[in-house]
């Protein structure tokens, strides 16, 4: 049995003032679709297409600085140097190129290329022809990830300037460590999100690579440390257990930050009522050819339950 408009508005209200999630399934033949209807959203995995690595080749911490300047690229044997991990040659670079350049990093085309070209002159060569070392191939196809880092997505910069950021007692965990996060980013962070921790493969000797995954690692674990000393005196200002939050939940937070997302729904009265539906949305939806179908059948379905509320009848059926 398919709910009146009416009915479902209620139950949606009721729903929503008791914190009940709602689902409605709307049904038609062989049509319908799928409603959900809550107050808030909170996702910490939202599971991204393109994960983003936050390598900081541009900004290395201090362990990784000295990690990288301790290799001597010049007086390293010829097996060595074809196994220095790619992420020593970039941090490498990136420091003797903001040493000629004023600490910036390159921003132009011709910069970029004279970059690359940089790393090049690195390389081993007989008779003026450079060898074949996979690491600084892997290095110039990596190179973008030195002056284009990735930035703090704009969903995150919400969630931080959100108003229920600033938390009470009575706020959801979620809420809590956002506002532990924001005091990380102003402090320990330096504008900058904690880091995941994980390394992608690279060409590199077993013994460096596995120094280099310990580093960020240890560099992962500073900074779920930093934001967990956040999230302790947030809850004891609130007049909260310091201990309410789990670790494993600081440390989910802070593994997935770039993946954070807050969605609000709007009610079924919102969506219902001609004054407040977005009557502008629905016309962009049957314009765009990925979601004209979708929206014409959204827009039939909603008019059988306008036929039905008026002639308390389906369409197409009459009485005998």
């Amino acid at each position: 049995m398919q709910l009146d408009e009416s009915i479902s508005i209620k139950l949606d209200a009721v729903c929503r003032q008791y914190g009940v999630k709602l689902l409605m399934a709307r049904s038609y033949g062989l049509v319908g679709y799928l409603r959900a209807s809550l107050k808030e959203h909170r996702v910490i995995e939202s599971k991204p297409d393109n994960s983003v690595e936050d390598l900081r080749f541009h900004q290395p911490w201090p362990e990784l600085q000295r990690f990288a300047d301790a290799i001597d690229l010049a007086s390293a044997d010829d097996i060595t140097h074809k196994h220095v991990p790619y992420a020593v040659l970039l941090i490498k670079a990136a420091q003797a190129w903001q040493k000629q350049h004023g600490s910036k990093l390159p921003s132009s085309s011709s910069q970029r290329t004279e970059f690359k070209y940089l790393i090049k002159s690195w390389q081993r060569q007989i008779d003026g022809i450079p060898l074949e070392e996979d690491n600084f191939s892997e290095a110039l196809s990596n190179a973008s990830k030195v002056w284009a880092p990735p930035r703090m997505p704009s969903e995150v910069r919400a969630i931080l300037e959100d108003k229920a950021a600033r938390v009470n007692k009575e706020s959801d965990n979620y809420w809590v460590l956002a506002a532990a996060l924001k005091r990380f980013i102003d402090n320990e962070g330096q504008g900058q999100l904690p880091i995941e921790g994980s390394l992608p493969d690279m060409t590199a000797t077993t013994a460096l690579y596995l120094d280099l995954q310990r580093i960020y690692r240890e560099q992962a674990e500073r900074d779920v440390a930093a934001v967990t000393k956040h999230v302790q005196d947030i809850l004891a200002s609130i007049s909260r257990d310091s201990g309410a939050i789990s670790g494993t939940e600081i440390r989910m937070f802070c593994k997935h930050v770039r993946c954070l997302r807050v969605v609000r729904y709007r009610s079924l009265e919102e969506e219902f009522t001609g004054s407040s539906c977005r009557s502008d949305s629905l016309r962009q939806a049957l314009t765009a050819e990925d979601s004209a179908a979708n929206a014409s059948l959204y827009i039939l379905l909603r008019a059988v339950d306008q036929f039905f509320s008026k002639h308390r009848r389906w369409p197409g059926l009459y009485e005998q």
